[in-house]
C-alpha cells in the first residue's frame, strides 16, 4: 500500500485565495484549509497537520473567530515536545500568543508581556 504525501498544494491554495480578497474567498480558503488538515490527520503527519491548522486558525482570526481559532490551534501545538525553533512551531506560538491578548483584552492588538501563559 503506498502512502499519498500529504497534499500541501491544498493549503498553498488557501493561503493564496485569503491574501487576495478574506472576505470574498474566506469560505474557498477555509474548505481548502479543511481539506489539507484532513489529510495531514489521516496519514498522521503532525507538521502538515500544524501547518493547516495554523492557516485555518489565522483565517478564522480575520473573521473574528478568535475563540475557535485558539481553541483548534492549542491543543496540537501543546501536543509537541521538541523542534521549537523550527517556522511552523514558531508561527503557531506567534498566532497562539496574539489569539491569547485577544482574548484577554478584547481587541486585535498585542499587549506588552505577550508570549506569558495566563495566570
Amino acid at each position: 500500500m503506498r502512502i499519498r504525501p500529504p497534499r500541501p498544494i491544498d493549503g498553498h491554495k488557501g493561503e493564496l485565495l485569503f491574501e487576495q480578497d478574506q472576505l470574498q474567498n474566506g469560505r474557498a480558503a477555509d474548505a481548502l484549509f479543511r481539506e489539507a488538515l484532513a489529510i495531514a490527520q489521516q496519514q498522521r503527519a503532525k507538521s502538515w497537520e500544524l501547518r493547516a491548522t495554523t492557516s485555518l486558525a489565522r483565517l478564522w482570526s480575520a473573521q473574528s473567530r478568535r475563540r475557535e481559532a485558539y481553541d483548534l490551534l492549542a491543543p496540537l501545538y501543546d501536543w509537541f515536545t521538541e523542534g521549537f525553533d523550527t517556522v511552523p512551531l514558531k508561527e503557531a506560538r506567534e498566532l497562539l500568543d496574539t489569539l491569547r491578548d485577544t482574548r484577554r483584552f478584547g481587541s486585535g492588538q498585542r499587549r506588552r508581556g505577550a508570549g506569558r501563559p495566563f495566570g
